[in-house]
């Protein structure tokens, strides 16, 4: 009896060990992503004053008005409709496609990458409001 106790004890604590350290692997890992998650941000909000500046307010601290100077929504409006999504954003951005001679002029096709839209939607949602949540990203209560 003594024997199956001390073995007991033993497959208990390496248990123990065992799941310590999945535990502290997954909080490194989302220590990780969450570190990404803000790489992509602040990437995304590079990416948009090169790309989207001349013609959006990108954010409240840009240095310059926009080129075109006929009203279009700053990225702060954008992320506040109520409609806005990651999934419409998404595809908002890969079929938005301006003809070249129509006036108003629409929002051209910038042919984003997969990865360039991905950070400039991530930077556009963390400008939400903060009583507003979004499917799949993170954004503070």
């Amino acid at each position: 009896m003594g024997a199956r106790n001390a073995n007991d004890r033993r497959r208990k604590n390496k248990a123990r060990r065992v799941l310590t350290a999945m535990t502290s692997l997954l909080a490194l890992c989302m220590l990780v992503e969450a570190a990404r998650g803000q790489d992509t941000i602040a990437a995304g909000r590079e990416f948009a004053h090169l790309a989207c500046s001349a013609c959006h307010v990108v954010d409240r601290d840009q240095k310059s008005r926009p080129l075109l100077t006929q009203k279009t929504p700053s990225f702060e409006e954008i992320a506040n409709k109520p409609g806005t999504t990651a999934t419409s954003l998404r595809l908002f951005l890969a079929t938005t496609s301006w003809d070249g001679k129509t006036l108003p002029i629409t929002m051209p096709n910038l042919m984003l990458t997969t990865e360039q839209a991905k950070r400039v939607i991530n930077y556009l949602l963390s400008l939400r409001k903060r009583h507003q949540k979004t499917s799949g990203f993170a954004t503070s209560r």
